[in-house]
């Protein structure tokens, strides 16, 4: 009786193992799924943004704004949609298109479209074009503090 008690007991010792190996594979499964859908996520967001004229540091600074207001998500039915605040604390999910244009069409989402021609004035853009290439070339770090002035000019920032 002790040797079918021990093979019992080795048995049951292999389900564990085997068990723990299956759910572990089926973690790391999961996880590169959601690394894989938030990447694909991330670049469908960033064309749409980029087809409604955000650019350059924006789109990345627009990318990071609307994840982490909550602004942007996966829908039950697996779309991308957008989320808007209504009045009570009420959200609605808008289509991905509508939502992001309306979003950019508001004062916080003015501050991430790109401006036609040197000052968005729709100017002949020759500084903006100057700017581009060789020595003037503006660096990312002085793109990124022009934008924090305007933005502090706009008064949206203390």
């Amino acid at each position: 009786m002790s040797d079918d008690t021990s093979e019992l007991f080795e048995l049951q010792k292999q389900i564990q193992e085997q068990t723990k190996k299956l759910a572990a594979t089926e973690a790391k499964a999961a996880a590169q799924e959601r690394k894989r859908q938030e990447e694909e996520d991330r670049t469908y967001l960033s064309e749409t943004l980029s087809s409604m004229g955000v650019k350059e540091v924006q789109l990345r600074m627009a990318l990071n704004h609307l994840r982490a207001e909550g602004l942007v998500k996966r829908a039950d039915s697996g779309e991308l949609v957008f989320v808007k605040q209504r009045a009570g604390g009420r959200e609605e999910e808008l289509g991905l298109a509508e939502g992001i244009a309306g979003f950019l069409k508001s004062a916080d989402g003015k501050f991430f479209v790109h401006r036609s021609g040197a000052e968005g004035s729709g100017g002949t853009g020759r500084r903006q074009a100057r700017d581009r290439g060789g020595e003037n070339r503006k660096t990312a770090k002085e793109i990124a503090a022009e934008s924090l002035t305007a933005f502090r000019r706009r008064g949206s920032i203390g």
